[in-house]
């Protein structure tokens, strides 16, 4: 039983996290889903954005903290769209939200802060490719 104990501390220590815990969690997820979307889409769809709006909230919060300052607002507009066309129109839908939210963004972006953005723009894209 010690080596038990011992080998789920070494995988939470690895994981920087509680392995159970995040099990559970991943399973309560998955049946969330896969429960909303079999008997009411519509609560699916609603789960969904909550889902993404946590998410964009997350990356501008990280994005603040390595000092590039982007607007949540703006951000959650823009998922918002996508996610609504996507659900209407399906894929053609996303082609064209994408096709139009993403110039609009960076132009809302650029109002809101010539300076910063200019000064930004390069690092937003650089920073992925490490």
């Amino acid at each position: 039983m010690a080596d038990l104990h011992a080998i789920n501390d070494a995988i939470n220590k690895r994981a920087g996290r509680k392995l159970l815990p995040s099990i559970l969690v991943s399973l309560l997820l998955l049946a969330i889903i896969f429960t909303t979307i079999n008997t009411e889409p519509l609560l699916f769809f609603g789960f969904i954005w909550v889902v993404i709006m946590i998410g964009v909230r997350e990356i501008a919060h990280a994005y603040r903290k390595g000092g590039i300052e982007l607007p949540g607002y703006v951000l959650m507009i823009a998922a918002t769209v996508l996610l609504v066309a996507t659900w209407n129109g399906e894929t053609e839908g996303l082609a064209v939200s994408a096709g139009l939210t993403i110039p609009i963004l960076m132009f809302t972006l650029l109002l809101i802060s010539q300076k910063d953005l200019l000064n930004d723009l390069p690092q937003l894209f650089l920073s992925h490719s490490t």
